[in-house]
């Protein structure tokens, strides 16, 4: 498989020049945790929500307070952001897009070809795309990461973000997007309120 085969098209675009806080917005509206950030045609960095968040000194996106919109308008994405980004082309294999997320310890990869941006690969594709082949032979090159979270719900009812972080040593924004996945497939039942502990729990 490659890259094309699981790439998002519509790519959501940070400019070099906006704000954080416009950033943040924009990420929130797409129910988007990175992008992409571009000066003009070309890709310079990367903008996550982690990023932001370290900036702020926050661990969390419920911990913002009053004081930090201020900041958040007074900085440029391109002052935050990772400079000269991981990329990959369509044409990539997916093995090794996934073996560049793993080594670089990242979550999103902007698609190049030509000089231009096509498309964004993140792990939620990825896996997206794996539980679409479910009948097909998968490479066994590619682990797949809601196995593994199925594999924890059989030893423990439920459990929670940051338990299945600690056990999967995974992040927790990739543990949220397997359990997304799997909660859509009717397998498990996946709660993250705003206020209170997440929930990943096995259906009976």
């Amino acid at each position: 498989m490659l890259v094309s085969d699981a790439m998002n098209k519509k790519v959501v675009k940070l400019g070099s020049d906006e704000t954080l806080l416009s950033a943040l917005k924009k990420l929130a509206k797409n129910k988007i945790s990175g992008a992409p950030v571009v000066d003009g045609e070309k890709v310079i960095g990367v903008l996550s929500q982690r990023d932001i968040l370290k900036f702020l000194g926050r661990n969390h996106i419920f911990e913002l307070k009053e004081g930090d919109v201020k900041k958040l308008s007074s900085k440029t994405v391109s002052s935050i952001c990772t400079k000269n980004p991981v990329t990959v082309n369509p044409e990539t294999k997916l093995t090794e897009a996934v073996k560049l997320m793993n080594t670089h310890n990242i979550n999103r990869l902007p698609v190049i070809k030509n000089g231009k941006l096509v498309g964004i690969l993140t792990r939620a594709d990825i896996i997206k795309l794996i539980a679409s082949q479910s009948n097909r032979f998968i490479s066994d090159k590619i682990t797949t990461g809601p196995d593994k979270l199925l594999q924890i719900l059989e030893k423990k009812e439920k459990i929670s973000l940051k338990e299945a972080s600690e056990l999967l040593n995974i992040d927790e924004e990739t543990i949220e997007s397997w359990a997304k996945i799997l909660s859509e497939r009717g397998l498990i039942e996946f709660k993250n309120p705003a206020l209170g502990k997440s929930v990943i729990k096995k259906v009976d």
